[in-house]
């Protein structure tokens, strides 16, 4: 499914290497129901898999870009200022 404009924990930026298991992406759970967005949110369904993991990228010497995070971090400062 295209989570695209559906609100999703802030993991789903940690780059696609981290959110698989098994060479699959892990699944979103959804809940928390918006009844004025009239949209569940999502959440990783393994979320400490996924932030172990993320650490992990973090201290590697080979750790990738940060693409969508950095994305995602530079609309949220750009909205403060």
């Amino acid at each position: 499914m295209n989570v695209n404009g559906y609100a999703c924990s802030i993991e789903m930026y940690f780059g696609v290497d981290v959110l698989k298991k098994d060479n699959q992406l892990i699944p979103i759970q959804w809940k928390g129901f918006d009844d004025k967005e009239k949209k569940y949110q999502g959440e990783i369904a393994e979320k400490q898999l996924v932030q172990d993991a993320f650490r992990n990228k973090l201290k590697s010497e080979l750790m990738s870009e940060l693409t969508e995070l950095n994305q995602l971090l530079n609309e949220i400062f750009n909205a403060f200022k």
